[in-house]
């Protein structure tokens, strides 16, 4: 069958929709995202920079199959490099088992180049019980990389966490948006694939407002000279995007019962930590962050989520999501060379 494969447009959200719903994904622990504006518009305000890809089935003019890159920038070999994430592949059932998730991600990967220049590289989170989705990525990744994903949730609460003496957690306001970036920056310094921050950056991602209503938030520890000494940046996916659970395994559902890592009620909420930091010293306030989101944040979703690498500081400061029925996952990349497996790596996923 010959497909369209054509850029995303913004008048693709009702088939966009129609396609997510009807294409749970083959992983052991399959989530269907269903969102609550039109899904075009969720998915640029979720993912700013994104560009995007589908395939139209010629018989009905329906979509078969899309993905997605964010473009942007991060450190590889300690030098800045334009970078494309890939993510959001989906293949209609009836569809699959047609190569078309390498077409997919050919043409998001040519997007990707055409806007950023030849040279950009590319990465993303691959499920490894997901046999479909490691052949589709084998098709242009250079490198797979085992073991440097964790997943870390928290489920919300109505109780605060205790005080932390000395320190103190209040949102970020104007007067802290350089100090913020400076304390990011020097953190993932030696990150391989973290990006340069800024306080203009900053200053518009967390003045946006893409329905009407904020989108994200940030929390910083201060001390007593009211300077951050920890920060952390949240998006409330689950205000416009919620995930349902529709064919949970028995064993999983048995477990369920008990660990709570899906909601009773099958409706997945995210708050979805895009950033983590703290000064050298203070890992107690970036726990106490990361508690106090999940208090702060309960109205906004139902699970904290971060993706973080097992050798990042980070790993040793948060706790072990150990009640989760899943670890992590691969990262595929392609690049000119091979990663340095000897940094830590910076996830943006």
């Amino acid at each position: 069958m010959e497909y369209t494969v054509r850029a995303i447009a913004p008048q693709d959200g009702p088939a966009i929709r129609y396609l997510v719903e009807m294409s749970p994904d083959a992983g052991s622990f399959s989530v269907v995202y269903r969102s609550l504006f039109d899904p075009y518009e969720v998915t640029m305000a979720l993912h700013p920079g994104s560009l995007g890809v589908v395939a139209e089935n010629p018989a009905d003019h329906t979509l078969a199959g899309m993905a997605y890159v964010r473009v942007g920038t991060g450190r590889f070999h300690e030098k800045m490099r334009p970078l494309g994430w890939l993510y959001g592949l989906v293949v209609h059932p009836d569809h699959r088992r047609r190569g078309l998730a390498t077409t997919l991600y050919f043409k998001a990967l040519e997007l990707a180049r055409k806007a950023q220049g030849p040279d950009t590289l590319f990465l993303a989170s691959v499920q490894e019980d997901n046999p479909a989705s490691v052949r589709a990525a084998k098709t242009w990744a250079t490198e797979f990389v085992e073991g440097r994903i964790r997943f870390l949730f928290a489920r919300t609460t109505n109780r605060p966490p205790a005080p932390l003496a000395g320190l103190r957690v209040r949102a970020a306001g104007e007067r802290d948006w350089e100090a913020y970036a400076e304390g990011t920056n020097k953190f993932h310094l030696e990150s391989e694939l973290a990006a340069l921050v800024t306080a203009d950056g900053l200053r518009a991602f967390h003045a946006r407002q893409p329905f009407a209503f904020p989108l994200q938030t940030c929390l910083v520890a201060v001390g007593s000279d009211d300077r951050p000494a920890a920060g952390i940046s949240v998006v409330f996916d689950g205000l416009v995007e919620t995930g349902l659970y529709p064919d949970l395994p028995l064993v999983q559902r048995v477990l369920n019962s008990f660990l709570r890592f899906a909601p009773s009620n099958g409706v997945l909420k995210p708050l979805s930590v895009r950033d983590l930091w703290y000064r050298p010293g203070f890992e107690a306030a970036a726990l106490q962050l990361w508690k106090t989101a999940a208090w702060e944040l309960r109205d906004k979703g139902n699970r904290l989520m971060a993706a973080v690498d097992p050798k990042s500081p980070l790993a040793a400061v948060l706790p072990n999501s150990s009640f989760l029925p899943y670890g992590g996952g691969l990262v595929a990349l392609a690049a000119d060379r091979t990663l340095d497996q000897t940094k830590t790596l910076f996830l943006p996923f």
